[in-house]
This record gives structure tokens, C-alpha cells and sequence, in this order.
């Protein structure tokens, strides 16, 4: 009955040596061919699953790293900005008391030249005054053509 079973599905003897071809040419391509890709592929997912992974903790090391120089940068920033606003306050004080003390300066001067031109101004007064009579005699000297 097995054989009659057998005989109507179509296996026969052939079946036997069919089985073992399959199971040598498996072997054969299993250890030749399919277990070097099948490493291959072990190697590259645990490649590109090393480097996400090395890749993520770069990338959150980055994003620290970048956290830490923002925090840095902003301290030197309002460290500088501080010093600079000192320095700028201290100059303007400086340059205001300058420029105070300058035109104190120039005023004085200006004074002093106005009361030496004043006082020149009266010396020549005072000069010509003097020598207007004389002047005046020249002149009339001269116009009516005899000395005096």
C-alpha cells in the first residue's frame, strides 16, 4: 500500500539519489556561497548598526559640546561687554572732564586777550591823542603850504 502510495505520487527510486544531489549541492552552496554573504551582511548590519549607534552618541556629544560653548561664549560676551562698557563710561568721563578743563582754559585766555587788546586799545588811544596836535599842525602845514 506505501509503494502503491509512493508509485501514484511519483517517487520512485531516482528520489533517493535526487535527495542526496539536493542535500550535497546544499551543502556545497550553503558553505561556498551562502555563508559568506550571510557573513557578509552579520558584518555590515553590525557595521551600520555601530556606526548609527556611534553616530547618535557623536551627535549628543556635538549638541553638548555646542550647549558648553554657547554657555562660554555668552559669559565672555557679558564679560567683554562689561569691560567695554566700563572702559567707554571711564573715557567719556575722562573726555568730558578734558574738554571741560579746556574750555576753562580757553576762556582764561580769552580774557586775558581781551583785556591786553583793551589795553592796547586805550595805549593807542591815549598815543594818538597825544599826537593828534601835532598831527593836526602837519596837516595844515602842509595844506596851507607854511610850517608853523
Amino acid at each position: 500500500m506505501l509503494a502503491n502510495l509512493l508509485a501514484s505520487l511519483g517517487i520512485n527510486a531516482t528520489t533517493g539519489i535526487q535527495f542526496l544531489i539536493f542535500v550535497v549541492v546544499y551543502v556545497f552552496l550553503s558553505q561556498l556561497l551562502f555563508k559568506p554573504y550571510f557573513q557578509a551582511y552579520l558584518e555590515r548590519k553590525s557595521r551600520t548598526v555601530g556606526s548609527q549607534d556611534q553616530a547618535e552618541r557623536i551627535v549628543a556629544a556635538t549638541e553638548e559640546l555646542e550647549t558648553v560653548y554657547q554657555e562660554k561664549a555668552r559669559k565672555f560676551s557679558d564679560s567683554y561687554k562689561r569691560i567695554y562698557d566700563q572702559s567707554r563710561s571711564e573715557a567719556l568721563h575722562e573726555h568730558d572732564r578734558l574738554v571741560a578743563e579746556a574750555r576753562l582754559r580757553a576762556k582764561a585766555i580769552v580774557e586775558d586777550t581781551r583785556t591786553k587788546v583793551a589795553q592796547e586799545v586805550e595805549k593807542a588811544r591815549v598815543a594818538m591823542a597825544a599826537e593828534a596836535p601835532q598831527v593836526s599842525q602837519a596837516i595844515v602845514a602842509k595844506l596851507t603850504g607854511k610850517e608853523m
